[in-house]
C-alpha cells in the first residue's frame, strides 16, 4: 500500500533467493492455468516445490487500469465511479453464466 514492490522493498532476484536454500522455485504466469497445472508437476524429491504466480491485478478488467498502482484500500470517489464498478461487475458475472445479480 506503500508504493510499488521495487520501490519499497526489493525482493529480486526472488527465484534465485529461494534456489539459494535449495528450494525448486519456478516462475510462470499465474493467469495460465496450464502453466500453474504442469508446473506442480514438477516435484524434485527432498526439496519443497515453489511456484511464483506473477499476476496483473488488471487482468481482464481494464477499469482497474485507471487506479495502478494503487490496487489496495481502494474507496469510489463517487457514485457514478460506483455505477462504473458495478456495471462491470454485472457484465462479468453475465459472461460467467449468471444473472448480472451475484446469481
Amino acid at each position: 500500500c506503500d508504493g510499488d514492490m521495487r520501490d519499497v522493498m526489493t525482493i529480486e532476484p526472488f527465484i534465485g533467493r529461494l534456489r539459494s536454500f535449495g528450494v525448486n522455485a519456478h516462475e510462470v504466469d499465474g493467469h495460465d492455468i496450464n502453466a500453474l497445472a504442469s508446473t506442480a508437476n514438477r516435484r524434485q524429491e527432498g526439496k519443497p516445490l515453489v511456484i511464483v504466480a506473477r499476476t496483473n491485478p488488471c487482468c481482464g478488467i481494464d477499469l482497474l487500469k485507471g487506479r495502478m498502482p494503487k490496487m489496495h484500500y481502494v474507496r469510489f470517489k463517487d457514485d457514478r465511479e460506483f455505477q462504473a464498478y458495478r456495471e462491470a461487475l454485472d457484465a462479468m458475472d453475465r459472461q460467467a453464466g449468471g444473472d448480472g445479480n451475484g446469481n
